[in-house]
Parts: structure tokens; sequence; C-alpha cells
């Protein structure tokens, strides 16, 4: 996760000025602040997992491009800032991906996904 994170701060300070800046009352600043945050690594996965997906899912591209893509503190480095911050980072252990891992393995059992976690 460390070295993504560094990676997204890479690209996220190349950013060209033709990417809008985002607004304190936009949709970035507004998932980070109104989906809870938790402190058990057992939810840490499941939240950051459901910021993404309201963030960044398949449904918020057009012509390719990421529709929340914005620069400045309320945009991607608010982006990067709730996952670095020691107070909002998130601390998934590798005990706790376990449990999380099976609690998914168990579930996939009672449907139809092929999906198999990585080991």
């Amino acid at each position: 996760m460390e070295d993504q994170l560094k990676h997204l701060k890479a690209l996220v300070s190349s950013l060209p000025s033709s990417v809008p800046s985002a607004s304190e009352d936009g949709h970035i600043a507004t998932v980070f602040n109104n989906i809870p945050k938790s402190e058990d690594p057992d939810d840490q996965w499941p939240v950051f997992n459901h910021q993404m997906d309201v963030l960044f899912g398949e449904d918020l591209h057009e012509n390719g491009h990421l529709l929340n893509v914005k620069r400045g503190p309320f945009g991607m480095d608010m982006v990067i800032h709730e996952h670095t911050n020691p107070k909002t980072k998130l601390t998934l252990t590798i005990p706790a991906l376990k449990r999380r891992t099976s609690a998914v393995e168990e579930e996939d059992e009672d449907t139809d996904l092929d999906y198999a976690p990585p080991k």
C-alpha cells in the first residue's frame, strides 16, 4: 500500500493545470467527511474500498477520464492525506486482512463468483 501511495503522490504532483481544482464542498471532501472511519482493523479495508468506489468506481468515468480527479487540498491531495495521516491512516494488519479474506471466501461459496483472493 505504501508504494502505491508514493506513486499516487508523484502522479498527483504532476497533474496539469487543466485539471480542475476541487472545492471544499466538492465530492471528494463530501465522501471523506460523510463516510465514517473505523479504528477496528477489520472494518478499515471495507471503508477504504467503499470510499474509493464512491469516488472512482466504473460508473464515474467519462471519455476515459475519472470524473473525480481534481487538484488541490480538497482534491487528490485529500485522498492521499486521508490515507497517510496518522489519525486517519489505513492501518490494515495482516491478521485482519486474513480474517477479511476468509470471510470473503465463505461468502463466495454461496455465490456464482469465481473470485479467489490472492494467497
